[in-house]
């Protein structure tokens, strides 16, 4: 028999991802590609480059029609028993596996403070024994760490969907600006970039996703940090101070307080940030698929 070419690419997730399709398909559920999509944590247009690799894979298209009309071919059918059967072989090999009671997570600082005690409070509840290591790390060290197989699941700002993680969206954060009540800027009902790059600017200690964005918008209008602290708190004491203006972000609108320092939400003069919670593209365990749903719960709920 003629030896087969390799796949071109992560057959068991692209026929997870079909699987996920085709019972839509079947279920006659209006917009099936976009429902199947947020299903798997894909995009559209990446969902439907998984079905093309299939279809060229089998010699032959998986599906007929158009929106509502769609259909399985007869092809399409035979692929769906496939992956229903690759998936639940993954389940039996999962099943036989002792599974480390360990969970590896790590975070930016907003997360850390604002999410996640009520989040590890209700897993340890349902997981007693349960080892848990938690960190905090920048965006990128999580993705590092993740890809080589030192961290379980992570939660990283980005303004794009990571690339090459799978990942899940839980929100998105606001940008404010501090300074203090004495100054000038207080009295302004508008603040514009223009005015902010006029400001001694207070910076924090490299590498920082905040300054990331600041510089982007303030740097060509001339604004450069003349002094460099370590973390919000400190950033704060000295706009206290009047030393000058820091930026800092929180989640769900809840405003940074300390006291002689009033703070206005610039977000809209920003680029956006996005949180996301990011894992290596396996299955997960059952302490880590509970990590991921109570994050998103309690992002949902705050955001409410």
């Amino acid at each position: 028999m003629r030896e087969l070419p390799p796949y071109p690419g992560d057959l068991f997730e692209h026929l997870r991802a079909f699987a996920t399709l085709a019972r839509l398909v079947e279920q006659r559920v209006a917009s099936a590609y976009t429902r199947a999509a947020q299903a798997v944590s894909l995009d559209v247009s990446v969902l439907r480059r998984r079905i093309h690799a299939l279809e060229g894979y089998a010699g032959s298209p998986l599906l007929d029609g158009h929106g509502a009309g769609l259909t399985l071919t007869p092809a399409g059918a035979h692929v769906l028993t496939v992956a229903t059967r690759a998936g639940a072989l993954a389940a039996e090999l999962r099943a036989g596996r002792r599974e480390r009671g360990r969970l590896r997570v790590a975070c930016t600082g907003a997360f850390l403070s604002e999410i996640l005690p009520g989040v590890l409070h209700r897993l340890r509840a349902e997981f007693p024994d349960l080892e848990l290591q938690v960190s905090r790390r920048g965006s990128h060290a999580c993705r590092s760490l993740l890809r080589d197989g030192e961290l379980d699941v992570a939660i990283v700002r980005s303004e794009a969907r990571p690339v090459g993680l799978s990942s899940a969206f839980v929100g998105k954060d606001r940008f404010f600006v501090a300074f203090s009540r004495k100054s000038a800027l207080a009295g302004r009902r508008k603040l514009d970039a223009a005015r902010l790059a006029k400001e001694p600017l207070i910076g924090y200690t490299l590498p920082s996703f905040t300054m990331e964005r600041v510089n982007r918008v303030l740097s060509p209008l001339g604004a450069t940090p003349w002094i460099d602290v370590q973390g919000k708190a400190a950033a704060l004491a000295y706009v206290a101070e009047g030393l000058g203006i820091a930026f800092v972000s929180a989640l769900h609108s809840q405003l940074p307080s300390h006291r002689g320092v009033v703070v206005r939400d610039v977000t809209a003069l920003f680029p956006p940030a996005s949180f996301w919670l990011v894992w290596r593209a396996t299955a997960l365990t059952t302490w880590e698929s509970a990590f991921v749903a109570e994050v998103r719960r309690k992002s949902a709920t705050l955001a409410s």
